[in-house]
Order: C-alpha cells, then structure tokens, then sequence
C-alpha cells in the first residue's frame, strides 16, 4: 500500500458531520457570494483536521512548506487530554461570526460554543473563537493560517539564526536578539548540531496574543505564554520565553523522541517561563519533598510539573554520561514510557532501582541549595 494511501486513510479514518451555525454576517441568503466560503470551511471541519497529511482544503504552499500546517492544530488537537473532532463539534457546535472581504480573501471568524454546557463545563465556554483565512489557488477556495496575514505590515530584524517580527519597537530589544545569536552558537557547538533550517521569531505581548497569531481570538486548550511549531517560534515574553524555544529549533528531528525528552532538555539548558533550571528545579524539589505520595513513577504522572521534573532526570544523565549520553537519548526512540527507561538504562547502565535512588538523592541536594 503506497504512503499516500496510508494518509489518506489516516485522514478521512473518522467519518463525522459538522453542524454550522450562521448569523447576521454569516447568512448567505443576503451575502451569496460567501456560501462557497463556509462550504470550504465545514469540509474541512469534517476532514479530521488533528491527523497531519495532503488536506484537500488546505492550501499547497503552506502543507509544503510546514508539516504540520495548521497552526491551530497545535493547541487544541494535540497532547493529552485534548479533543478529537469528533468529540469537539458534536459538543461545541461552531458558529460563524462573521465571513469578512479581506482584499482577494475572506477572513473566517467561528465561535465554538456547548449550549447544553453544565455548570462543570460552562466556565470553558466559549471554548475557543477561531480564525481562518480563505484564499484562492487554482480557482479554488483553500484556507491558510491567519498569521502570514496578520503580520504582514510588521517591523522584521535578521539576525544570524533568528528572523525577529514584531508590531512595534517597544517588543523588540537587541540585545537579547545578539544574546539568543550566542546562545544558538553554543549549543550548536556544545553538541556539534547540524546548522538550523532559519528560524522565524513573532514576538508578542502575553499569552492571548501568541493565540491571535495561531488562528486564536480567544482559546483555552494549549494556551501558553510561548509556542513553537515548524521552524516558527511566537513568544509573549520575549526577555524569558525564547532561549526555551530556540532549544527545539536547534535539536535534531526524532519523531519517535518522548515529549519529557522534547522538554526537559530544553529546560535543563535554559529554564522556561522567565525561570532558570535552577530556580524551576528548586521549587519542584521542595513541593515534591512536601508531598507523602511522591516517587519517581508518581512524578512521571506529572503530579506537580513534568517540565522541571524531566529537567532534573536529564541533569542526572548528564552528570553520569556528559553531553554524549545525552545526544544519545535525543535520537533513542522513546515513543513510550518503557521505552524511556530502557533508553535511559542503556545510556546510563543503572536498573531502574539506581534509577530511582538517585533520583532522590538528587532531590535532596536540590532542595538543600540556596
């Protein structure tokens, strides 16, 4: 069976009927002209839009340059504990806002609203207001992604890695700009990486921004104060978020690498969220401390902070076989977690027990640092 098929399979694997709901600048009895629009934008609502392959509704240029294509997808359908298509519009049935004339597209505007929502749920209501540009390839309606143009009259700086975008000079500083061209430089060198594909850098200001440019005028699911995807990084605090992101940039591609490894290496090396490793490894150490069912395979449940916690396995591996051990474990496939530890027994030669032991005594230490 050619690859092709296997995606197509992939995608259309989950058959499902979306429910539009249409309003004042949505109707298409007054506004005709915008009815091909929102059959563009239900189609593609009914085409699985969590599986990554050739959308038929999705324009070219965007799935050849990005796998992963939209960049909504990200946050919504993507990690634990979100949704499926499915699940999602049979629930939060969508309703367009507005189908506004952008120049030669249309700019697609939906709410994804629960009437039934019960008390628990109604606080996630809206769950998200989404955002969707349609253009015209080959005579045909396509989506895009809203970013490209959003930004399109914004400030841009190149630096030596890094393409700075940024609506005003108040968000961009370039010493930090200089600070991340070094940054970059060392790790490169440290691990002997490969030169990165360029990187594209929007700086924002705050978390709800950073949805704004990932198709997002409001959204619950996958907020963060930074998102990388692609080769593109969007930051909301710029002086504390970037060095985090520019760590995924520069790592090796592994698509069978463990998402604490996707993390935690870039914590060790440079903290996240405006916080060092140190500091982040300080606090997880003394709530674990403070809490009477933590293990190690209790931390593995993310029961306080997956992110710090992973940082302070991978100091330990570091510790035991340097930066190469390290190397090692970006390019072990640690798909699942009893591949994780086989990869981390192989790399460190510790049984899980020595595992574990050290694990506490690196706890300890940690807390008693000041």
């Amino acid at each position: 069976m050619s690859l092709a098929i296997i995606l197509f399979k992939i995608g259309y694997g989950q058959n499902y009927k979306v429910e539009l709901k249409t309003g004042y600048w949505s109707d298409t009895i007054t506004n005709p002209e915008i009815k091909p629009i929102l059959e563009l934008y239900k189609k593609y609502l009914e085409s699985n839009p969590d599986s990554i392959y050739d959308n038929p509704y999705w324009n070219s240029r965007e799935k050849e340059l990005y796998h992963d294509f939209d960049f909504s997808r990200n946050s919504i359908f993507k990690g634990e504990g979100s949704w499926t298509p499915k699940a999602l519009y049979r629930l939060f049935k969508p309703q367009i806002l507005k189908v506004e004339k952008k120049d030669s597209c249309y700019l697609i505007q939906s709410l994804l609203y629960w009437e039934g929502a019960d008390s628990v749920w109604q606080k996630y209501n809206p769950i998200a207001i989404t955002r969707y540009y349609a253009i015209k390839e080959h005579n045909e309606w396509k989506l895009a992604n809203a970013i490209f143009f959003d930004t399109k009259n914004w400030f841009q700086e190149t630096a030596r890695y890094v393409t700075y975008h940024f609506i005003n000079q108040e968000l961009f500083n370039d010493t930090l700009a200089k600070n991340a061209d070094d940054f970059c430089d060392s790790i490169i060198t440290r691990f002997q990486f490969q030169q990165p594909e360029p990187i594209e850098f929007y700086i924002v200001n705050g978390g709800h921004e950073v949805g704004q440019l990932l198709g997002y005028d409001h959204y619950i699911y996958g907020y963060a104060e930074g998102k990388g995807i692609n080769n593109i990084v969007i930051s909301g605090r710029f002086e504390a978020n970037y060095l985090h992101e520019l760590v995924h940039q520069l790592m090796p591609k592994n698509k069978e690498r463990n998402w604490l490894v996707n993390e935690g290496i870039p914590v060790w090396l440079a903290g996240s969220m405006g916080k060092t490793y140190n500091e982040l490894a300080f606090e997880y150490a003394i709530d674990y401390l403070k809490a009477d069912s933590a293990s190690f395979g209790w931390a593995m449940e993310c029961h306080i902070n997956c992110y710090p916690f992973f940082g302070l396995v991978i100091d330990l591996i570091q510790e035991k076989e340097g930066d190469e051990g390290l190397k090692k474990l970006m390019m072990a496939n640690t798909n699942t977690e009893d591949r994780l530890y086989e990869a981390i027994f192989q790399i460190t030669g510790w049984r899980k027990e020595t595992l574990w032991k050290e694990f506490e005594i690196k706890i300890k230490n940690t807390a008693n640092k000041t």
